[in-house]
């Protein structure tokens, strides 16, 4: 082969496409992994936005949402899971002082009724023998 001024450009320049398509290859296989992933993120954003539409109306009617603010925006950023944990700790709240005013009043009605109840039959118990409908 003879050697001319043109052949080493050639090589050059042949080296350069093969690159270039090497190049492309790797675009296109890097291109559709992230057409897969970004997919996938779409569907995973599709699924938590489904939960989100299904679970906000429990918290909204154990817990209601802070009301807007006078330019229409929310106080502060809370995400969903901050929420949850904020509507379960309000709700134990909740239930523990439900248990205490109706045990208060439990409490209440029996002392007023206490001159008037025979503390010695309640003591005592049911006489052996009665049926279930007998004792009720």
């Amino acid at each position: 082969m003879v050697s001319t001024p043109w052949s080493g450009f050639l090589l050059r320049l042949m080296s350069s496409l093969m690159d270039l398509e090497l190049h492309a290859d790797y675009y296109q296989r890097v291109k559709a992994q992230f057409d897969v992933l970004e997919q996938d993120a779409h569907i995973q954003r599709n699924k938590l936005d489904a939960i989100v539409a299904r679970i906000k109306p429990v918290l909204d009617c154990v817990d209601p949402e802070t009301a807007p603010l006078l330019d229409g925006s929310r106080q502060g950023s809370d995400t969903i899971i901050q929420r949850c944990k904020a509507v379960w700790e309000n709700f134990k709240i909740f239930n523990r002082d439900a248990i205490m005013i109706i045990a208060t009043h439990v409490l209440a009605v029996a002392r007023s009724y206490y001159p008037t109840i025979d503390v010695q039959s309640i003591g005592g118990g049911f006489t052996e023998g009665l049926s279930d409908a007998e004792t009720q």
